[in-house]
């Protein structure tokens, strides 16, 4: 049967032995033909007619055929793969989104060289791709690190630099090598190691006119309290767009830090004044991203400065940081478009108070930039107005013995904003930041702060402060007694809130009391005002009543009243409010009010009773 060249064939069968001893004929017939005497073959020849002394030439001879012929059919295998290889995917991809490919993957040297080893392909565009071989790192010999330099064909180099890879002897080889090149390293990421320090000095003293990205940090770090401090100086050329200093100090060309992107600063890299910070922040109009770490030496006490306005900047981090040096610099900056944020300090300044009122004061800008109210805000500060934005839909301060905590929590998650301060008198800044507040707040005392500062002298009268100003529906939650000289008001969060949490008695008992009360809303100069009930828009109550049989018989009579006056409509007048999806009552004898739950259900079928 005849085949169509382009028509698929079945398996191919193994040639038989038979075909084998016919293609070994030929192949002894064409040697003898071609050297003209005998040659022992399986048919015609024995080797008994063949003298001894000839032997050896002809084993030499069928050797020499057999070694041509592996030869030859290894390169014919070599073209059927080579072939059939072609039909592969990746054979299909223009080269230039294969190059693309092989740059996202990595540029290392070493894995190059073993990618050359997949195919020819990958071999020639490998080696062809200049754009592959601008990675110089201290890994490399001296000889890899000429490759790199020869293949990228000119292109701008960067250089990962580890003083754990190699030996210093092959080290300081390559680093001889980079300083030569200098002028063409476009990025730099270095782990300095003192050994190296004098040769890592000579390359950022060389020429780097088109430098755009610069790390260096010592390797290894030395401690995080008192490390050694390293210093060194950036030679003059372009400006930077990103930099990032641990540990050391480098002294570099003004010029050079009026274009960054990113500033990211450790330790003693920190300005130990925070002028010298503010210098810098002045010429950077770009930046995007400002990340202030470890810092606790500060020469002096920090004093704010003119507003620097830092119209681009998204990511502010400043992490254990002087609470004063941290406050400081939050009173000279604006960041009108900050979306991340994240403060963590230290406490040790007596001056601190004085600079909280700098920064958290009512109208503030800078307040509202860093608690993402921005779009409340019409004023503009330095010529640049106030970005308008998607406001956060919850605020919530947490006040622990030592520290003012602030959250707020995004629509999308893409944004967020979280903020601990350190302070000896927590609620003075709570305070503070709750007069601060445009709106959307919650707030939740976890303890007792401390015996000069307890939990009955503010945190109730900021709790009423905020609740006037929200905008949204919050939900309100005190998980701890309150004193017997403090009470709650929840007319402040009437009309906005939608959840109730109370675990203290007292506090459950006036909440009850109030949530049975009508209310007078003013409808305008000589309009008669309206009647509602108090927190309308509640849909979720969770009360606690005391164990004590006297007592808990107050808290259900006054359970009863509240169910038949604001949901039962048997007293008339004002129209039921709007049933809650869950109301709770918690108590610890509550298997012997299982017959006040069930009276309570005829009206409200989602009330129920548990223990605790």
């Amino acid at each position: 049967m005849t085949h169509s060249p382009h028509h698929p064939r079945e398996r191919m069968k193994p040639p038989t032995k038979d075909a084998i001893v016919k293609a070994l004929d030929i192949l002894v017939e064409s040697i003898r033909e071609q050297n003209g005497f005998m040659f022992p073959s399986r048919r015609n020849v024995p080797l008994n007619d063949i003298p001894v002394e000839e032997l050896a030439t002809h084993a030499d001879a069928l050797a020499s055929a057999k070694s041509h012929l592996t030869k030859e059919a290894d390169e014919l295998i070599s073209r059927i793969q080579h072939r059939r290889n072609l039909a592969a995917p990746i054979h299909r991809l223009p080269e230039e989104i294969f190059k693309t490919i092989l740059e996202m993957i990595g540029t290392d040297v070493r894995d190059l060289l073993l990618w050359c080893q997949v195919g020819r392909l990958w071999h020639a565009t490998i080696f062809n791709s200049p754009r592959l071989w601008t990675r110089m790192d201290s890994g490399l010999s001296p000889k890899m690190a000429r490759w790199v330099l020869n293949l990228s064909k000119g292109l701008p180099l960067s250089m990962l630099w580890s003083a754990t890879h190699n030996d210093r002897r092959i080290r300081h080889p390559v680093l001889d090598i980079a300083v030569q090149h200098s002028s063409r390293f476009r990025w730099m990421d270095l782990a300095v190691d003192r050994k190296d320090s004098f040769e890592i000095k000579r390359l950022l003293e060389s020429p780097t006119p088109v430098l755009e990205s610069l790390a260096v940090a010592p390797d290894p770090p030395g401690g995080w309290d008192d490390p050694e401090i390293m210093e060194f100086a950036l030679s003059e050329g372009a400006p930077l767009k990103h930099l990032t200093l641990s540990y050391l100090t480098i002294t570099v060309d003004p010029h050079r830090l009026s274009k960054l992107v990113t500033l990211n600063l450790t330790g003693s890299a920190v300005p130990a004044s925070l002028g010298t910070l503010l210098q810098i922040l002045s010429t950077s109009a770009q930046l995007e991203q400002l990340i202030i770490l470890r810092n606790t030496r500060v020469e002096e006490v920090p004093q704010p400065s003119p507003l620097v306005t830092l119209p681009r900047l998204e990511n502010l981090e400043i992490d254990w940081v002087t609470d004063d040096y941290c406050m400081a610099l939050l009173a000279s900056i604006y960041a009108p478009t900050c979306s991340r944020l994240y403060l963590d300090d230290v406490r040790g300044s007596q001056h601190i108070d004085s600079l909280d009122a700098l920064v958290w004061k009512p109208g503030s800008a800078q307040a509202a930039a860093l608690l993402g109210f921005n779009s409340s805000l019409e004023s503009r500060i330095s010529g640049v107005p106030t970005p308008v934005s998607i406001p956060p839909i919850s605020t919530t301060i947490s006040v622990t013995r030592s520290a003012t905590e602030v959250r707020v929590e995004e629509k999308d998650s893409v944004c967020s904003r979280n903020l601990h301060f350190e302070r000896s008198e927590p609620l003075k800044l709570l305070k503070r930041i709750g007069e601060s507040l445009p709106h959307r707040a919650s707030l939740s005392i976890s303890r007792p702060v401390s015996q000069h500062d307890s939990i009955n002298k503010g945190p109730l009268k900021l709790l009423k402060r905020i609740g006037q100003s929200l905008r949204h529906r919050p939900s309100l939650s005190i998980s701890r007694p309150l004193s017997q000289h403090d009470s709650i008001d929840l007319g402040p969060w009437s009309s906005t809130l939608k959840s109730l949490k109370l675990v203290d008695h007292k506090a459950s008992l006036s909440a009850m009391e109030q949530l049975s009360q009508c209310l007078a809303t003013p409808c305008g100069t000589g309009a008669v005002a309206t009647e509602s009930w108090m927190c309308p828009n509640l849909r979720s109550i969770t009360l606690h009543i005391p164990g004590d049989e006297e007592e808990c018989a107050i808290y259900i009579a006054a359970l009863r009243s509240l169910v038949r006056k604001r949901w039962s409509g048997e007293d008339g007048g004002l129209a039921p409010a709007i049933q809650p999806d869950r109301f709770a009552i918690i108590s610890p004898h509550y298997e012997e009010l299982m017959d006040v739950e069930s009276e309570i259900q005829r009206v409200l079928p989602f009330f129920w009773l548990r223990g605790y």
